[in-house]
């Protein structure tokens, strides 16, 4: 079984620039070439890890880092290993896309992605049933990324 998911990892000092922090675009004018810059409630230039690991073993299978202003979705497909010999694949709700349920479908792998909630409405008693369970599997994959 495959579990994909995604990290954040902020890089908010210029290169070169030294320990102290950016705290604009101006005072940041190079920023790091690959990363995209980003606003949450400081601006930051960061990254995202994302990662494939194997259930059974807890061993990243596949590993690719994006800047953070890109969806984690668009990751998906370079993480599934097609040497896994796993059927199931198991991420969280920003994995849960259209063109990801189909390249699930295409490899003939069974989808144990979390559900989103509906806006303005709450999930069904299945669904939350289904999401708690996928929740205690999925939860590997964050102690993977605390090791970090």
């Amino acid at each position: 079984m495959s579990t994909v998911g995604p990290t954040a990892a902020p890089t908010n000092s210029c290169p070169g620039a030294g320990p102290k922090p950016a705290i604009n675009r101006q005072r940041c004018r190079v920023g790091s070439l690959d990363s995209a810059y980003i606003q949450i409630a400081v601006p930051i230039f960061g990254y995202k890890s994302h990662i494939g690991i194997d259930r059974r073993h807890g061993l990243i299978r596949r590993w690719t880092v994006t800047d953070a202003a890109q969806h984690d979705s668009r990751s998906f497909p370079i993480l599934l290993d097609p040497e896994n010999t796993a059927s199931r694949v198991w991420a969280d709700t920003a994995y849960r896309t259209k063109r990801n349920l189909e390249v699930l479908e295409r490899r003939g792998l069974t989808e144990r992605i979390q559900f989103r909630r509906p806006p303005r409405r709450q999930l069904s008693e299945r669904q939350a049933k289904a999401n708690a369970s996928r929740a205690r599997i999925r939860s590997g994959i964050e102690h993977v990324f605390a090791a970090q």
